[in-house]
């Protein structure tokens, strides 16, 4: 399981410090920013990591309110310049393919600063330079070995059933699809504890913008702010949205949060409000199917091309096939998928030489 970067907002009305660490008992946490002060397990190259009893541990962190950052200046438009440029002249700059994460960035948040002190052991690892660092959230990423309760199965047709086996509902459920340039979804309030239902998809076409507001509202209803809603969105809105295939959105009680990834702010906030957003990837009978005629096509391709460079003396290549490379990150395991449902040995022999393509790309 992936955990794509959860990040932490404060909220103050004056300066102070607090002490911050999230655990990740059943993963690893791979990726965070400001710099932590200690981290667990240690990480070394050298060894297979293990993905449990995670931590991150930020130690102090000084909280700035953005109304704080003031210029003395008489102008109002002059003011508002300079303050702006205050904050965004602290705040690590956008950074090329990696820009859309900084969406998270446009909250109405408190600023965070993390200090680095320069060690005074030579032999001591060191997380970071030693320095001071400043950022409008913490943020972290990580990957695990969880399971949750639950289960949807492609029936075929627009068609998927639904099985919740845990003691929590689950809210606010989208199921959307996208195809070529058509996107179509369908809005589920919530599934109870221990319940099934069926999922039918809308036949009707949606675009982007109104699969967009429809998430943001439904994560207001869930307890965040809007621009912190607007944010979240927007940082995935390209690919989530986007991508080709079918998926289910939905967002975890906040009980099953705390439980995987335990959050400890010190001194105690007045309110902690976790909005977490599962997101469940799938392959309908059509993909599958789809997929398979594909490889199978691959293989003939590979088997002209071949025979055409030996003709020609010319040095044989061969690349992946444009309908699987739109597929983008979900080429892998659809290509997995398809070498398993096949009985053909062809169909089997040219998805595994695609996969092997594919990592030796990765």
């Amino acid at each position: 399981m992936r955990m794509e970067t959860p990040i932490t907002y404060f909220y103050t009305k004056r300066e102070r410090d607090v002490n911050v660490r999230v655990g990740f008992p059943q993963g690893l946490l791979t990726e965070f920013y400001p710099p932590v002060a200690k981290m667990l397990p240690a990480y070394k190259l050298s060894e297979k990591p293990t993905l449990k009893n995670s931590l991150l541990d930020w130690g102090r962190v000084h909280l700035i309110p953005t109304d704080r950052l003031t210029a003395n200046i008489d102008d109002p438009k002059r003011r508002q310049l300079i303050e702006s440029r205050m904050l965004t002249g602290l705040i690590p700059r956008n950074a090329g393919a990696f820009s859309h994460y900084y969406h998270a960035r446009e909250t109405d948040s408190a600023l965070v600063q993390v200090h680095i002190e320069k060690s005074t052991d030579p032999k001591a690892p060191t997380l970071a330079p030693a320095g001071d660092y400043f950022e409008k959230f913490l943020f972290y990423r990580g990957v695990g070995n969880f399971s949750l309760p639950l289960k949807l199965t492609a029936a075929g047709d627009g068609r998927f059933e639904l099985q919740n086996s845990g003691p929590d509902a689950f809210e606010s459920l989208f199921l959307v699809t996208v195809d070529g340039d058509r996107l179509r979804m369908a809005e589920f309030d919530r599934i109870d504890a221990g319940a099934r239902m069926t999922l039918v998809q809308s036949k009707q076409t949606s675009s982007i913008d109104q699969l967009h507001q429809a998430v943001v509202t439904a994560l207001i209803k869930q307890g965040l702010y809007k621009k912190e809603a607007e944010a979240m969105v927007n940082t995935w809105r390209s690919s989530w949205f986007g991508e080709q295939g079918t998926r289910l959105f939905y967002t975890l009680p906040q009980r099953m949060t705390d439980e995987l990834l335990p959050l400890e702010i010190e001194p105690q906030p007045d309110t902690i409000v976790r909005v977490m957003v599962g997101r469940m990837e799938l392959m309908t009978p059509e993909d599958e199917a789809r997929v398979i005629e594909l490889v199978r096509k691959s293989a003939g391709l590979r088997k002209a091309a071949a025979a055409k460079a030996k003709k020609t003396g010319k040095r044989f290549s061969y690349t992946l096939p444009p309908e699987l490379a739109e597929l983008g990150r979900l080429a892998e395991p659809a290509l997995v998928r398809a070498r398993a449902l096949t009985d053909d040995p062809v169909v089997r022999s040219e998805a595994q030489q695609l996969l092997r393509f594919l990592k030796a790309r990765s």
